[in-house]
């Protein structure tokens, strides 16, 4: 999904300053939600899968996504690590005791 934001970043720019919470109520948008979400789920059931299905697709967030490309110099490989890293946190996160944040 990096490399397609990556590849039309231009594009849902655009489109993300004429709606800015128009991506949200997509049928794109919701299906996706609902495959991170069931993967969340099947990952790490003790977690609000929903919630972190919106973190994650927050990623990819045109403004920010163009944000760290541009004013933070990041290149896509970057962001991808820093998605596995929390992915790889969320998978820890099945079975840990549940403390307050």
């Amino acid at each position: 999904m990096a490399e397609l934001v990556h590849d039309h970043r231009e594009l849902l720019l655009l489109a993300e300053g004429s709606a800015p919470a128009g991506r949200y109520r997509s049928a794109p948008f919701r299906r996706h939600h609902e495959q991170i979400a069931g993967m969340v789920a099947e990952l790490a059931p003790d977690v609000d899968a929903a919630y972190v299905a919106d973190l994650l697709l927050m990623a990819f967030t045109p403004g920010l996504f163009d944000f760290q490309r541009t004013e933070r110099g990041w290149d896509v490989n970057r962001i991808k690590r820093g998605l596995d890293t929390l992915i790889a946190g969320i998978g820890a996160a099945e079975g840990a005791d549940e403390q307050p944040s």
